[in-house]
């Protein structure tokens, strides 16, 4: 991803090849730069992101946020660049969450600290930590557009009460097959909002991978079990609830 693929060297020609692609290559680099200077100045429609301003702007934006890492001089930075801003004034039009940018070159401490290796990336911000990476296969505006209204979409359903959630656990059980995702569910938990929260990333981590409910009436402390398509099939989580803990288990059931 993000790596352009070797040019064949078995070409009758090859000298020649070598001789002029170096040069090419380097008036390509060229182009880039003085596309991004003169772009420079043009309007755009997201936020441009610094080492200063980066964690300042996911504080302000804890329901959700979409930041782009790029470099200078990559191609696949430059492809994406107008559909994301694209992206970013169809979102903004409609209310939606802000989308931003930032140069890892300008401010390598941001992609360290992320660990981000490849450009472009984009990854999905809520409440300040990045969950989700756009899929490399869902860079047009369409794709970004839906990309976030999914991920708009509550990754924990709640259940007020636990009458409510035993009246839709029949049907639960019969989706198991269609779904082919295992169900999650947080029982209680009043008295343990460290666990509470610790389910709620991890929803957030892993959406799409699994179904994750959560019932608010139960024990003070909060009980985690993975529903089976029959009650002999339902599996308990053991032992301290933590982000770490909780999704190494589940990955577990899904390998």
């Amino acid at each position: 991803k993000g790596k352009p693929a070797k040019a064949p060297v078995d070409d009758p020609r090859r000298l020649l090849k070598f001789a002029v692609l170096p040069v090419l290559a380097l008036s390509m680099v060229a182009l880039l730069g003085a596309w991004r200077s003169s772009s420079a100045g043009a309007k755009v429609h997201h936020k441009v992101l610094s080492g200063q301003s980066f964690d300042p702007f996911l504080a302000a934006n804890p329901g959700g946020a979409l930041v782009e890492f790029h470099v200078p001089g990559c191609m696949h930075c430059q492809k994406l660049a107008p559909d994301f801003d694209a992206a970013s004034k169809l979102l903004a039009a409609e209310g939606g969450p802000p989308l931003a940018s930032l140069d890892a070159n300008a401010h390598p401490s941001i992609a360290e600290r992320l660990n981000i290796t490849r450009y472009p990336t984009v990854i999905w911000f809520s409440n300040g930590e990045g969950v989700q990476e756009l899929p490399p296969t869902s860079r047009s505006t369409e794709k970004i557009v839906e990309f976030v209204k999914r991920m708009q979409e509550p990754a924990l359903v709640e259940f007020q009460d636990r009458s409510q959630f035993d009246e839709a656990l029949p049907e639960l059980r019969s989706a198991m097959g269609d779904l082919g995702r295992p169900i999650v569910v947080g029982i209680g938990g009043a008295g343990a909002p460290k666990a509470v929260a610790a389910l709620r990333q991890v929803a957030e981590r892993m959406r799409g991978t699994a179904v994750f409910l959560h019932v608010g009436e139960g024990e003070e402390a909060l009980e985690v079990r993975a529903v089976g398509k029959e009650a002999s099939a339902d599996r308990a989580f053991e032992g301290e609830v933590t982000p770490q803990r909780l999704q190494a288990w589940i990955k577990a059931m899904i390998a």
